[in-house]
């Protein structure tokens, strides 16, 4: 969506519903960006008997040799559903808070 300079929104209600998808999906790809590594910790910390520890790499290559490319995303999906809303807000809400703590005038650091 574009915003005119024309375009009267009430209370910024656009603004804020761009930046709360916006920040959910960073999130999301944030997160998928990290999925494998992930599983990798995850199968390290509850001491698979089906994936012998020799290292990272060779973990993410025997997972995607025995599961393919979806086996390094398994679990993925939850971690999107918790994701989401949280970088969502968070991005949103970033700047309204900067706006509210930081002095008028003043740079970055409130200064």
């Amino acid at each position: 969506m574009r915003l005119d300079e024309g375009t009267k929104v009430a209370d910024g209600a656009l603004v804020t519903m761009q930046k709360l998808l916006c920040g959910g999906v960073a999130g999301c790809v944030a997160k998928s960006t990290i999925a494998p590594l992930e599983r990798v910790k995850i199968l390290f910390q509850v001491n698979s008997t089906h994936y012998p520890y020799t290292g990272v790499w060779s973990t993410l290559h025997r997972i995607y040799a025995r599961e393919g490319l979806r086996g390094l995303y398994k679990g993925n999906a939850s971690s999107i559903v918790r994701v989401f809303p949280y970088a969502a807000i968070q991005f949103a809400t970033f700047d309204r808070f900067k706006q509210m703590l930081t002095p008028a005038g003043s740079g970055i650091s409130g200064w």
